[in-house]
């Protein structure tokens, strides 16, 4: 028989009549209103408390984890995923740990609230626009088309806190359709159902190996296969025998975990020491340094083909060799993109992505078209006939009189079971049957969770209401007259209709477009969670892990996106932004800007194409030919995104395919294989080069020491360029921390030997003739010699695949002097100069006598006459207890940068003496307090002008220097 779903729950049975494992929860029984004297007594599963501080801070971790790499996704290849099971994953490991140290054990339902409050905050950078729509603002927008736009890190906030809670509330009314009625499976949630029953021995026993998908899509996915929500206790047997295979399942399925774990561990170290796997030419150098086709066998995007599943990897692939393969060869032999092949503006990249973007615009339509008439074509004529048989009945009247609530019509054909059918009986759960003649097509409306334990229609409208106006009022905040206040609440009530399309590509999981469905109130792998119950007041559905989620998620998103905007250049080699450029692209289509040269062809062509391919894919869902029609989104993102990606994730697809369909494998030990994700680690590169100088007729070499900052997974990482000056005692260990300190910023540090003229490249010792050495050397070695050096190790940080082009330039003492002077050179953009000796008196190089006047000598060549002459900004930084540039000297040189108009700031310490930054045999005028205040100028500097964030100064130098 049918449980009744409308029971009240009573007090716990005593302890000494359950039958439960040792640690497992008391399960409750439900009254026996409406059940015959003959049925078994029936209880509830063990489920475990829904709702937990720990099981919230643990998952708030974890979610700050997965919005870091989500970030680097997203503004990578505009891949932006929940990463449910990797969160399951690791909240499961966080609390395996600590379990002795438990007051009770951590169950499945508490995994779901991890991985709900982890999936809330790991959806803000897409959610929020960080990987698109801001990132179009800052650095696409022309000026013409009033950009670009910068926000501060307060506006940021507003925008992502705005943005990030009517989406949330909006998709609770929508689970019913989507969720309940059309159970839609997204691979996502289904996925991690799985993990969540394999982590906690809850295997499937399902002869085929595969969740049924009719339940894979809702919370009853977490139960055991092919049993009841509700079990009678005679179950408790069969459960017992069962229990040693489990174990078992769940012993192997661990194994398989750490195994793959160890297989990552390895690959990643060794693409550490072999960077060509990283980026493999898999079909020949030509291929991959003319038309980019290289193979990144990252196991991150593997592990996302095999969530993915064979077809939508083909798909994407189908779309790569289209693009890459055909589309951009032809574009540049033709001259229709001249560029090169990976420029946006004029390359075939961004030729491309107009196709691209008009095959996701029909796909777009049509299934939107679809989604807003399909209840209008299968319900129409049913709603007239019952119209009109109400109008026969009752007249005119009878067309507004309200019908008492029970069973809703369901869209489709699919048969229901005898639990979806009225119940006879009386008492609380009985329900009227007056919806729909059919009974066969009805399903009572809360069919996977009990009525308590689900959001109400007056928390939906309430919250509803106040989010969209907290929305409406953050954009007006942010942008003020910039975006009309009408524009936005027409903005806002289309992201209402926009947003039912989600259910279309819930086959794929595509974030961008199913996300909403699968997070508010919709989760299709969740349980129900509750706040803490306050009286008779509790929250259904995710709802509330998810609102915390999403507030974190959003206020750590708007500070991980301007970290990782200011470090790295956006766009760039590493962060192509692919998503804001289609955005972009839109943008200027709609508001009438021309395309490409033949873009317009190819594009309608292609639209026309995929609008005639999505039209047969609607009509053959379910069918065994649907996956062979090409999906018109997961066609355009293998062709906006590189290939490299996309091969990666169709050996995932494969992988899934042959394991399942050719071995006839069960799916969850590759779903287990496939929750494995990469971890970034920033490690610094130490070598030296040695570069050929020709200063004043002397063929010779100076060799230039590099501190390089590396992230071993990601080869194409570019960062900003440093020349380091030293002191006059050439690299010594002082300069070179200062130079793992700044590198561990994200500079690439380039420290060339000063006196490489006369000796070899090592220190001098901080001894007397060391200092008589150095102090001769310097006067020694001309000015040119010098000039030549600075220019040779800006040439070779510009050399550097991996550098973006700004350099800046930092030095103390005779360094602090060169700093200023390399910044003669207009290829660098910032300098920080440290007690820079001899620029005051013109004694650097070959002198005849100290020179302190203002005008100095006609025709000068000395630095201090050369001012007008930087192009750059500058920060000076002086004890006033330093005898080697006195009073009258610092104020000689600020006269002086006044006069050439050059932007600069000049810092004076009022107890610091000369060297007051050397940590070593500095005699005592090592200053750490006022050190650490000159480097926060240094990153301010740098960080402005050079594009890099000054990020935790606590803690990431000494993480870097400790794995150097």
């Amino acid at each position: 028989m049918a449980p009744d779903r409308g029971l009240t729950v009573l007090e716990p049975i005593p302890d000494d009549e359950l039958q439960a494992e040792p640690g497992a929860e008391q399960m409750r029984t439900p009254t026996t209103t409406g059940e015959s004297e003959g049925d078994p007594p029936v209880k509830f599963l063990p489920e475990g408390q829904h709702f937990t501080i720990r099981g919230v801070v643990v998952g708030l971790l974890v979610g700050l984890v997965i919005v870091f790499s989500n970030m680097y996704f997203g503004l990578q290849t505009g891949w932006v995923s929940m990463m449910t099971m990797p969160a399951s994953l690791l909240g499961f490991g966080i609390f395996r740990t600590l379990s002795r140290h438990l007051s009770f054990p951590f169950s499945p339902v508490e995994n779901v609230l991890v991985q709900s409050v982890a999936g809330g905050m790991a959806i803000m950078p897409l959610g929020c626009g960080f990987v698109g729509v801001l990132p179009a603002m800052e650095y696409l927008l022309k000026p013409s088309e009033q950009g670009p736009i910068f926000l501060s890190m307060g506006k940021l906030i507003i925008w992502s806190l705005g943005l990030c809670y009517f989406g949330v509330v909006f998709a609770v009314p929508l689970r019913r359709q989507v969720i309940i009625r059309e159970q839609l499976k997204f691979p996502s949630g289904f996925s991690t159902a799985v993990l969540i029953g394999v982590l906690h021995g809850k295997g499937s026993t399902q002869s085929s190996g595969a969740l049924d998908p009719s339940k894979a899509a809702t919370f009853g996915s977490l139960a055991l296969e092919n049993q009841p929500l509700f079990q009678s206790e005679d179950a408790g047997d069969e459960e017992h025998r069962a229990s040693s295979a489990k174990k078992q399942a769940w012993a192997a399925n661990i194994r398989l975990l750490l195994l793959t774990f160890g297989i990552s561990g390895v690959y990643t170290l060794c693409t550490y020491f072999f960077p060509i796997l990283r980026n493999l030419p898999v079909f020949g150098t030509v291929a991959a340094e003319t038309w980019l086709w290289t193979l990144n066998p990252s196991f991150a995007y593997i592990g996302q083909g095999i969530i993915m599943g064979p077809a939508t990897t083909i798909h994407m692939l189908l779309g790569a060799v289209i693009g890459w393969g055909v589309l951009s060869p032809l574009a540049k032999n033709r001259g229709w993109a001249p560029g090169p092949i990976s420029d946006w503006e004029s390359g075939s990249k961004g030729w491309i992505v107009w196709t691209s973007l008009a095959i996701m615009l029909a796909d777009a339509v049509i299934s939107l078209g679809h989604i807003a008439l399909r209840p209008l074509f299968e319900h129409g004529p049913a709603l007239l006939v019952s119209l009109k048989k109400k109008y026969d009945r009752d007249g005119f009247k009878g067309l507004f009189r309200r019908q008492p609530s029970g069973y809703t019509a369901v869209a489709g054909d699919e048969t229901m079971s005898s639990r979806h059918s009225t119940s006879s009986r009386g008492g609380p759960g009985s329900v009227a049957n007056t919806a729909h003649e059919n009974e066969d097509r009805r399903v009572w409306d809360h069919d996977d969770a009990p009525p308590e334990q689900l959001v109400g229609t007056k928390t939906v409208s309430i919250g509803l209401v106040v989010s969209v106006l907290f929305c409406i009022g953050s954009i007006h905040i942010v942008f003020g007259e910039l975006v009309p206040l009408y524009g936005t609440i027409i903005a806002v009530f289309m992201a209402m209709v926009l947003s039912i399309m989600g259910p279309a590509f819930s086959s794929t999981s595509l974030p961008a477009l199913s996300r909403r469905l699968g997070s508010a109130g919709g989760r299709p792998n969740a349980r129900p969670e509750n706040w803490p119950p306050t009286g008779s007041c509790t929250q259904g559905p995710v709802l509330g892990p998810d609102v915390i989620g999403a507030t974190v998620g959003a206020v750590v998103s708007a500070w991980i996106y301007r970290l990782y905007t200011a470090v790295y250049e956006v766009p760039g080699d590493l962060f192509q932004v692919p998503t804001a450029f289609v955005w972009i692209f839109t943008a200027r289509l709609v508001t009438g800007k021309g395309l490409p040269y033949m873009a317009r062809e190819f594009a309608m062509g292609a639209a026309v194409i995929f609008a005639v391919f999505t039209v047969l894919r609607i009509k053959g869902m379910g069918r065994k030919w649907h996956a062979y029609i090409p999906g018109g989104i997961a066609v355009a993102v293998g062709m906006y995104n590189v290939p490299s990606f996309t091969l990666a994730r169709t050996i995932g697809g494969l992988m899934n395919w042959y394991w399942r369909v050719r071995l006839g494998k069960d799916d969850t030990p590759l779903i287990v294989l496939a929750s494995k994700r990469d971890t970034v680690k920033m490690l610094i590169n130490e070598s030296y080069v040695d570069v050929v100088t020709k200063a004043d007729g002397k063929d010779g070499s100076m060799r230039i020491f590099v501190f390089h900052p590396t992230v071993p997974q990601y080869p194409d990482a570019r960062f900003p360029g440093v020349v380091l000056f030293s002191e006059i005692y050439q690299v010594t260990g002082p300069v070179e921390r200062f130079a793992r300190q700044i590198a561990g910023q994200g500079y690439i540090v380039a420290a060339p030997s000063s006196y490489h003229d006369f000796v070899g490249p090592e220190a001098l010792a901080y001894d007397n003739p060391g200092t008589d050495l150095g102090n001769e050397l310097k006067i020694k070695k001309t000015l040119h010699s010098y000039d030549e050096d600075s220019s040779k190790a800006v040439d070779y940080l510009l050399s550097l695949p991996t550098c973006t082009g700004r350099i800046g330039t930092t030095g103390m003492c005779l360094g602090g002097h060169l700093t200023l002077r390399a910044t003669l050179d207009p290829r660098i953009s910032a300098s920080v100069a440290y007690f820079a000796t001899d620029v005051h008196s013109r004694t650097l190089g070959p002198y005849e006598a100290k020179d302190m006047s203002t005008d100095g000598p006609p025709d000068s060549n000395h630095t201090i006459d050369r001012l007008s002459e930087i192009k750059g900004e500058v920060a000076m930084i002086w004890g006033i207890k330093d005898t080697h540039v006195p009073d009258e000297g610092r104020d000689l040189i600020r006269l002086k940068l006044r006069q050439a108009g050059t932007v600069f700031s000049f810092y004076e310490f009022a107890w610091s003496q000369h060297a007051f930054i050397r940590d070593e045999l500095s005699k005592g005028r090592y200053d750490p307090a006022i050190t650490k205040i000159c480097f926060e100028v240094l990153l301010e500097l740098f960080g402005r002008v050079l594009k890099t964030d000054l990020g935790p100064r606590d803690t990431n130098p000494a993480k870097i220097e400790h794995v150097c």
